[in-house]
C-alpha cells in the first residue's frame, strides 16, 4: 500500500489487521457509510484498519467523501444487456469485484455501507476467532424473510474473508443470471403488465390469496441468484473450506405479515406448521440458523422493532442492518423516501449504544 493512504487516520505503514469494503451510490449512501467510520472506530479504538470506498454514484454527481476515512475506487460498470430491473444488483456486484483487487491485507470485510456492527473490539475479536476456528468466511446470511435468496451461508452484506485460506480473486459478487434468463425475466414481466393493464381487476378470493398466493411463493425459496450467489455456489459445503454465519434474529409476527394473510395469534400455529415442512418447501430455515432472541432483550435499542434486521453471534448482538432496499421500494411505489429520517433512526440507535 502507498504511503499516502490512510488507515483508520493513521498512516498505511502500520501495517493493517482488516481491509473493509463498502460501496456508496448516493448523498445518503454516502453519509451513512461516514457514520458507520466513526462508530467503527469509537467502538475499535486500538485496532489497525484501512476502508476502501467504491464509487457507484452516477456519472457527473461529484459527491463528497471524506477521503482522510477512505481510500474511494471507481465503481462497477453495468453489463449492457442487463435490464432496467436488475440493474442495482449487477452494478453492486461489479463494484465488489472492482474493490477485490485493491486488498492488500490478510483479513477483508466486504460490509453493506448500512450494517452497523454493535460488539466493542469486534475487528481483534472476530479476527482471533477466524484464526483459532480455520475459518475462511464468517458473516451474515441473507435474512430469511427474503425466502427467494440462499441460506446457511454468508452473504455479501456482511463478509469476513481470510486470504490465507482463498484468494480473493476466487470471490465473484455478480449476480449468476444468463442474458438468456434476463430476458426471459424481461418477457414475462412484460406480459404480465400488459395483462394488467388490459384485464378487467377481479376481486380476490380467500382461496385465492391465502392459499393459492402462499403456495406458489414457496416454489421460488432459495432460487435468486442475486449478488454473492455465485460464491454460495461455489463454496457451499466444501469440505475444503470451513466457515460459519451469524445468526438473523426472526420474529413470528414478522413472519406471519410476509407469508400470510391472518391474524398475528395464529403465529405459534404457523410456527407449528413451517416446522412440519421440508426444508425445502418451509418459509423458517432449520434450527440453530436463526434465533428469537432481540436486541432488546439485552439492553439495546429495539432496531427490529424499528423495521430493521438484527444478529447475533454466540447469544449476543452482533450488528443490525437497514437494508437499501427500502428506498428501491419507496420510489418503485411513486413515494418520496425519507432519507433524513433513517439516517436520524441509526444515529439513535447508534447513540444509545455507545453511551
Amino acid at each position: 500500500m502507498k504511503n499516502n493512504q490512510r488507515v483508520s487516520g493513521i498512516d498505511a505503514g502500520d501495517s493493517p489487521d482488516l481491509t473493509i469494503c463498502s460501496v456508496y451510490h448516493s448523498e445518503m449512501t454516502n453519509r451513512v457509510l461516514e457514520i458507520n467510520w466513526d462508530f467503527t472506530k469509537k467502538l475499535n479504538p486500538s485496532s489497525n484498519w484501512v476502508w476502501l470506498a467504491a464509487d457507484n454514484s452516477p456519472a457527473g454527481s461529484n459527491l463528497y467523501i471524506n477521503r482522510d476515512k477512505f481510500l474511494v475506487v471507481p465503481g462497477g460498470r453495468i453489463p449492457d444487456y442487463v435490464p432496467w430491473y436488475a440493474q442495482s444488483g449487477f452494478q453492486l456486484g461489479t463494484a465488489l469485484n472492482t474493490l477485490r483487487k485493491h486488498v492488500k491485507t490478510r483479513f477483508t470485510l466486504f460490509l453493506d455501507y448500512d450494517f452497523f456492527i454493535v460488539r466493542p473490539n469486534w475487528i481483534s475479536e472476530i479476527l482471533q476467532y477466524m484464526r483459532d476456528k480455520n475459518l475462511g468466511f464468517l458473516g451474515v446470511p441473507y435474512h430469511p424473510k427474503f425466502y427467494t435468496k440462499t441460506r446457511y451461508f454468508p452473504s455479501h452484506h456482511s463478509l469476513f474473508v481470510d486470504t490465507d485460506k482463498l484468494s480473493l480473486n476466487d470471490l465473484d459478487f455478480m449476480p449468476a443470471y444468463s442474458k438468456e434468463e434476463l430476458r426471459r425475466d424481461e418477457m414475462a414481466r412484460e406480459r404480465n403488465l400488459r395483462i394488467k393493464e388490459t384485464s378487467p381487476r377481479k376481486r380476490r378470493s380467500w382461496f385465492s390469496k391465502i392459499i393459492r398466493d402462499n403456495l406458489k411463493k414457496r416454489r421460488w425459496i432459495g432460487s435468486s441468484k442475486d449478488v454473492s450467489y455465485a460464491i454460495y455456489k461455489r463454496f457451499y459445503k466444501q469440505e475444503s473450506l470451513s466457515y460459519e454465519f451469524f445468526l438473523p434474529v426472526i420474529s413470528l409476527k414478522e413472519l406471519v405479515r410476509f407469508h400470510y394473510f391472518c391474524s398475528t395469534l395464529l403465529s405459534p400455529l404457523i410456527y407449528i406448521i413451517e416446522r412440519i415442512l421440508p426444508d425445502r418447501w418451509s418459509f423458517l430455515p432449520r434450527r440453530n440458523s436463526f434465533t428469537f432472541s432481540r436486541f432488546k432483550d439485552f439492553g439495546y435499542p429495539d432496531a427490529l422493532g424499528q423495521g430493521l434486521e438484527e444478529y447475533f453471534w454466540f447469544g449476543r448482538p452482533l450488528g443490525f442492518h437497514l437494508r437499501g432496499i427500502w428506498q428501491r421500494q419507496t420510489e418503485n411505489m411513486g413515494k418520496q423516501f425519507a432519507a433524513e429520517e433513517k439516517i436520524g433512526l441509526i444515529q439513535k440507535i447508534l447513540k444509545e449504544i455507545i453511551k
